[in-house]
């Protein structure tokens, strides 16, 4: 028996354990990746694929097991019957196959929720799509991996030919083997440490405080015409090209971040004025990365900051620019740290408590964004090239959250917006349209219209800043 790939113990970080105990029907912490493909992939070759990827991210093989003692936080722990077709389907595209569709049929999956007792991440091969395409749409719990430990997971296994990607990969077990852990002699989260050290606790309360002061109040009040939140999900999705986006970035000193934003801003500007509510700001939450470039485990590693985004501006060119003042600042300060230690003092709560303590900060932002890497060369997937990647990032209580990331010479922009808090979710899709037409018109000179529409449903885009970005991808 190959002992080689056995998992040892390792505990849920404060943020997994937070996001996994405050979980409730309404605020779920799942991710969702579309992989748009040339063609159908090889099913059996797939089903290896996704077992060789496992292999090398146990986690996927794992699931989430009981706390050794209140107070303490679980451990992800083998599953005997993990099998990775247990994980993966097909499925026929509905209707015709359209974008549209798709985005439809992933929004449906991301709504059932996954089974906790089972490894946290699914796989839908979607078949028959228009023109012959296929579509993989990888549904993963963010207690996995954040966006980095994902897109690390994945640059270094996908191949860069079709010949490449159809080459036999190591075999993947359907079980593997378990190994019975003794408790670990020291109990786990920061409540049995103060029990140990009660000198430390005017300290950590002291920073515990600084640190809740960063996130309570809001940095703005949320508007009113966003207020209602559901279980309910749908996607939505913009394809930018990347040329005119450097093009827009250089002439207005910005960076991918601050352009994306500024194109969803403008969206929900115009759908408030569409019903006559005059919002100045509103509260926008976004996560900062506390990974160095060595680090690609897959363990959650970020911050958060919530900023209070302006709604009204003189132009899209105004907007972008004070977009970038207020991102370029986010990071270096106290408000790095805010989330994780908060979520170091409430995960050892009883999932119940911290969902309802954790719940009105969550909800207090209107908007979340996040920006991940993507792939500057072309990938391929058993078989089929990748031709477009569309990431929508799980909502936290938010009324949307969009992801921004790139792929070849495109950039995916995805929206994951509550209906109920967007209630006209077809008016907002033709003003996130129009706003990214005028995005791309912003720079000196009109832009020829080479932007790719997918019927108000699929998008890409890049990231932070162009050049650090494009020596990550590299």
């Amino acid at each position: 028996m190959d002992r080689k790939y056995v998992p040892s113990r390792q505990f849920l970080n404060s943020l997994e354990t937070l996001m996994w105990r405050a979980e409730t029907d309404v605020c779920r912490f799942d991710a969702v990746l579309i992989g748009v493909l040339d063609r159908a992939p090889e099913w059996e070759h797939l089903t290896s694929f996704c077992g060789h990827l496992a292999r090398h991210l146990p986690r996927m093989r794992q699931r989430v097991g009981a706390a050794p003692a209140a107070g303490q936080r679980p451990a992800w722990t083998p599953d005997p019957a993990f099998a990775v077709t247990r994980h993966m389907r097909r499925i026929r595209a509905p209707g015709t196959g359209g974008p549209r569709e798709l985005l439809d049929l992933a929004g449906r999956i991301a709504q059932s929720p996954l089974d906790r007792a089972k490894p946290l991440w699914s796989l839908a091969l979607v078949e028959g799509l228009r023109g012959g395409e296929a579509a993989v749409v990888l549904r993963i719990h963010h207690a996995v991996t954040d966006g980095m430990g994902l897109w690390w997971a994945l640059q270094a296994r996908l191949p860069r030919s079709r010949e490449a990607s159809l080459a036999p990969v190591p075999a993947a077990s359907c079980g593997f083997a378990t190994r019975t852990h003794a408790p670990s002699p020291r109990p786990s989260g920061v409540t049995p440490y103060l029990l140990e050290k009660p000198a430390y606790a005017a300290t950590y309360a002291e920073r515990l405080a600084q640190s809740l002061r960063l996130l309570v109040p809001p940095p703005a009040s949320p508007s009113p015409l966003l207020g209602g939140r559901s279980r309910a999900g749908r996607f939505e999705a913009e394809e930018l090209p990347m040329a005119r986006l450097r093009a827009v970035g250089r002439a207005l000193d910005a960076s991918l971040g601050a352009l994306c934003t500024a194109g969803l801003l403008g969206a929900l500007q115009d759908y408030h004025s569409h019903f006559g509510v005059r919002v100045h700001t509103i509260p926008m939450a976004v996560p900062v990365s506390l990974r160095s470039l060595a680090d690609r485990g897959p363990q959650n590693s970020f911050g958060a900051v919530r900023l209070p985004v302006p709604m009204s501006a003189a132009g899209m060119a105004d907007r972008v620019r004070t977009l970038e003042r207020l991102l370029s600042r986010r990071t270096g300060g106290a408000t790095d740290l805010a989330v994780p230690a908060a979520a170091e003092v409430l995960c050892p709560l009883p999932g119940f408590l911290s969902a309802r303590i954790a719940w009105p900060l969550l909800r207090s932002s209107d908007l979340h964004t996040s920006t991940v890497p993507g792939f500057s060369r072309p990938v391929y997937l058993s078989g089929a090239r990748v031709t477009a990647m569309l990431p929508f990032g799980p909502r936290g209580g938010s009324a949307a959250m969009a992801a921004f990331m790139p792929h070849g010479d495109r950039c995916a922009v995805g929206v994951h917006l509550d209906p109920a808090a967007i209630t006209d979710p077809d008016l907002f899709s033709r003003l996130l349209h129009q706003n990214y037409d005028s995005l791309l018109a912003s720079a000196d000179g009109a832009p020829r219209r080479i932007r790719k529409s997918h019927g108000r449903g699929v998008a890409e885009v890049r990231n932070q800043t162009f050049e650090r970005d494009e020596q990550l991808r590299e």
